[in-house]
């Protein structure tokens, strides 16, 4: 099998990503072998890579499940944005395994919590969040808590999203 990296060689572009995303389609022993290889890539072939997870994520995403570890994984190290955004992506498509919902819940919440962080992993931690609140409704309070303090401070999309998720809480 010849790594996507190299499907993705040159400018990257969705042409480029679907062609990937064919050649996995939902074969878990190539979706497997692309995940070691998003594992051990570079900062910039990560990034290249995670455009793929957060897309294939629409068209097969339970082949992302037996991954969690590896994707919570590179949530917990320092990662480019990109990264953060297209891994929340693809999670937010599937039911959240038991023992992953604490310590994904705890990755969200320092996302969601850190007003530096870029609106779109904000909002994807946010949804994650949500659902992880319906299945452990303790949590549902410091969600409502922090979305509450971050809405006076944030922008449109943040604020609308927020205000439904409080809504839906409490």
């Amino acid at each position: 099998m010849k790594p996507i990296l190299d499907i993705l060689t040159g400018t990257q572009s969705k042409t480029k990503v679907l062609k990937a995303i064919a050649y996995i389609d939902n074969s878990a022993s190539k979706f497997k072998q692309f995940i070691t290889e998003f594992m051990q890539a570079d900062e910039r072939g990560s990034q290249n890579l995670a455009w793929i997870i957060g897309s294939i994520a629409d068209v097969h995403p339970a082949i992302i499940k037996p991954h969690y570890s590896e994707l919570l994984q590179k949530l917990q190290n320092p990662c480019h944005a990109a990264v953060k955004r297209n891994i929340l992506r693809a999670i937010s498509k599937n039911a959240i395994p038991n023992n992953f919902i604490g310590p994904l819940a705890n990755v969200c919440f320092e996302f969601l919590d850190d007003s530096k962080e870029t609106i779109a992993v904000r909002v994807f931690s946010m949804d994650i969040l949500y659902e992880i609140c319906l299945l452990e409704p303790a949590l549902s309070l410091e969600l409502v808590t922090i979305l509450r303090y971050h809405i006076p401070y944030s922008k449109p999309g943040f604020r609308s999203k927020a205000k439904k998720i409080i809504n839906a809480l409490i």
